[in-house]
């Protein structure tokens, strides 16, 4: 036994020194680990921030081109509320006899309408 004994602790140096390697060669996959981990972390925020500031300018384009859109639609309306006006007026200029009986026509309904609710 004594045999076995002095075998296995012949032994013991040299399986500790390759425990030592071991956990010297853990430690180093431990810190590239690390590092990676750290590299993708900052990659992440990096995209996140790129699309958070593309989804931004995204929202800026679609709001001018909303309020471009806004102007030419209340131009667009004017315009023609200022060509029915023209035109109301060319029609009371050019028969301004027909104009006044359609007012007082519509006066004079306005007035019977309103008198029956009371």
């Amino acid at each position: 036994m004594s045999t076995q004994l002095k075998s296995v602790a012949g032994k013991a140096p040299e399986a500790s020194k390759d425990l030592s390697a071991a956990q010297a060669d853990l430690a180093d996959r431990i810190d590239t680990i690390k590092a990676d981990i750290a590299a993708l972390a900052k990659s992440v925020s990096a995209l996140a921030g790129t699309g958070a500031e593309a989804a931004k300018t995204e929202a800026a384009r679609r709001a001018a081109n909303l309020g471009r859109e806004g102007e030419e639609a209340a131009r667009a309306a004017a315009r023609r509320a200022q060509e029915g006006g023209e035109a109301v007026t060319g029609y009371v200029r050019k028969e301004p006899f027909i104009a006044l009986a359609a007012a007082a026509g519509a006066g004079l309904l306005i007035g019977m309408l309103t008198a029956r609710r009371r």
